[in-house]
Formats: structure tokens, C-alpha cells, sequence
């Protein structure tokens, strides 16, 4: 049963994956998380990297956002565009992840 459970309340999160790189600089993991977590996000994952040789910043973050309205999504993108890419210089990839996932059972 508790497998049950587990699996429905996964499938009522909502989950999505914001993924950042661009020149490595102080502040970049500090500012993704804050602003996720300005809008009701929860971060379920986060991964970065940095290539020392390049100077590269690399991070992806999968995070849930269930509590967050369709108007706050485009408050987050406006956010991201912003407070990321244009103020620390960031490239950047918002996906909502809104296909539904196919499973096959044998």
C-alpha cells in the first residue's frame, strides 16, 4: 500500500526543468533557487557543474510547481529572463514539462 500511495501522490506533482549555463560567476546557484522559491517551488533536484578549463557554469534544476497558478508561470519565465539571463549574462532553458509520459507495462 505504501507504494500506492507514493506513486499517486507523484503523479499530482507538477514538474518542470530550468536549466542554466554561460561564464561561471559568484551567485548563480543562490539566485535560481531564491527565485523558485519566490513563486511556491519546490526544488526536487539540482545538479551543476563547472568546466574549470572553459570557465563554464552548468546546472539543471527539476522542481515541482503544483501550487503555482498559470499567471505565476509567466511570472517565472519573465523572472528567469530577467533576474537570470539578463542580469548575470545566463543562457537558459524553461521546460514545463506538460507532455504526458508513456509508460508501457509487460
Amino acid at each position: 500500500k505504501i507504494k500506492i500511495l507514493s506513486l499517486m501522490s507523484s503523479k499530482l506533482l507538477k514538474k518542470a526543468t530550468l536549466r542554466v549555463y554561460g561564464l561561471d560567476q559568484k551567485g548563480i546557484v543562490a539566485k535560481c533557487s531564491q527565485l523558485l522559491d519566490q513563486y511556491g517551488c519546490s526544488i526536487m533536484k539540482s545538479e551543476q557543474w563547472t568546466n574549470v578549463r572553459e570557465n563554464m557554469f552548468f546546472q539543471r534544476i527539476l522542481f515541482d510547481y503544483s501550487t503555482v497558478s498559470s499567471t505565476d508561470k509567466e511570472c517565472i519565465e519573465h523572472a528567469i529572463s530577467n533576474r537570470v539571463q539578463k542580469e548575470l549574462n545566463m543562457n537558459c532553458e524553461l521546460s514545463w514539462r506538460t507532455r504526458k509520459q508513456r509508460v508501457a507495462i509487460m
